[in-house]
């Protein structure tokens, strides 16, 4: 997978950010950010793979890390607005994949992100995202955050 980080981490990423990242909303960075820091702290597996995907955000948007709070996904649904609730689902479930797996605790963290959201079943596609992932095979429909958040509008 190493030796394929690159496009694995490319693909899903314009599959989550078709417009770039630097186009969401301040709150939406935020709430991307949150979760990938959350995720990487509590499973305490830092793939390789998931610092190509940071770097890329992180330069994208070029959001202020220290201004953003070190909470749990948990916690960010409470601070932060329900229009960002299913970019965080969204944003879970591409770490779930660049890492190449899914826990037990990853799975139910998933599954009630999804109640929480209103979402359809994720779990089928999580397994799609894990099988491009590790077999090469056809990603899945996309579901991306213009689906549910409007980029910002250029001034």
């Amino acid at each position: 997978m190493r030796a394929l980080g690159p496009y694995l981490v490319e693909s899903l990423y314009e599959r989550l950010f078709p417009e770039g990242a630097q186009t969401l909303p301040e709150e939406a960075k935020r709430a991307c950010f949150i979760t990938i820091r959350a995720q990487v702290i509590r499973e305490g597996d830092f793939h390789p793979n998931v610092l190509l995907f940071i770097r890329r955000f992180l330069a994208e948007t070029k959001i202020n890390t220290q201004s953003i709070p070190d909470i749990s996904i948990q916690e960010a649904l409470k601070i932060l607005p329900a229009e960002v609730h299913p970019l965080i689902l969204e944003t879970l479930l591409t770490i779930c994949a660049i890492n190449g797996h899914a826990s037990k605790q990853e799975k139910k963290l998933l599954e009630d992100l999804r109640i929480h959201c209103g979402a359809p079943p994720c779990l089928d596609r999580l397994d799609q995202y894990l099988r491009f992932v590790i077999y090469g095979e056809l990603l899945p429909k996309a579901v991306t955050p213009k689906e549910f958040i409007k980029p910002n509008q250029p001034s």
